[in-house]
């Protein structure tokens, strides 16, 4: 448990009832007119869930239960890849953020522990740099996450290629379909997980623009007009297909028209 000694009045009220349960305890800034002037949002680097697991919780909550369906050796590797300080973003509190949006989703999932497991595999490989100065294409890194996931799996094989399937999906969001139904119930999973892969372009707009803000971090080595011009790029296809950026009615409900309005308000800024 994590205490923020520096909260005061009503704040440090809040940060011990939230401290209580056992999650951490992050302060967020409230001053708005610092988050403007993306991608110049130097206070936004701050920025945090206010309620966020870290590493032990999340083992404790949500890792146990998979456990013996993995090698002995599963949760180093995780703990490894998502605790590296180069990882702004694709880091324990993006895990945190999927497993906490799909807490309140579970019951529209048929296995849902299959999605929890491709949750914590889905950016186990994340580089973001190529040979040289160029950027690494995102279908090496979920591709390398999903040989990974192999490699530590214990699931039978059936279950071991639905997961699979579904880290694979995130290689295209909005394109994603599954090869086959491989279980009653599959595609409405596979739709489920990768619409909490997009889940936080709906977060409240200090978040979203703090997380900006990490995954430019982990770009530092791109000049920045080059790292805005691909960003842009991409938030102008998601917004152009914004009808099919979430899948399933329950999650077109909550997220979308947030996340409309925060890509667009970035690419203001852009």
């Amino acid at each position: 448990m994590h205490r923020n000694r520096d909260l005061s009045g009503e704040s440090r009220l809040i940060g011990e009832l939230i401290a209580s349960f056992g999650m951490e305890v992050r302060v967020v800034d409230s001053g708005a007119n610092a988050l403007e002037a993306i991608p110049n949002i130097p206070a936004a680097r701050g920025l945090r869930r206010f309620l966020r697991m870290n590493a032990s919780e999340i083992k404790s909550r949500y890792w146990l239960p998979l456990e013996a369906s993995h090698e002995a050796t599963a949760w180093e590797v995780l703990d490894a890849a998502y605790g590296d300080q180069s990882r702004a973003y694709h880091s324990w509190r993006h895990i945190s953020d999927l497993m906490q949006a799909f807490e309140k989703l579970a019951a529209l999932a048929t296995r849902p522990e299959l999605i929890t497991t491709a949750i914590f595999w889905h950016d186990v490989v994340y580089r973001t740099r190529g040979s040289g100065q160029s950027r690494r294409a995102d279908f090496l890194n979920v591709r390398d996450s999903a040989e990974t996931f192999r490699r530590y799996t214990r699931m039978n094989s059936a279950d071991a290629e639905a997961v699979q399937e579904l880290i694979m999906a995130t290689t295209n969001h909005l394109e994603a379909k599954p090869s086959r139904e491989r279980y009653s119930g599959f595609s409405r999973d596979l739709d489920l997980f990768v619409d909490l892969d997009l889940s936080p372009l709906a977060l409240p707009w200090e978040q979203f623009a703090s997380n900006f803000e990490d995954i430019r971090s982990e770009f530092n080595w791109i000049p920045q007009d080059v790292f805005n011009s691909g960003q842009a790029a991409f938030l102008r296809n998601l917004f152009a297909r914004g009808d099919k950026l979430f899948r399933q009615p329950e999650t077109i409900k909550m997220w979308r028209a947030a996340a409309l309005t925060n890509i667009r308000r970035c690419l203001n800024n852009l």
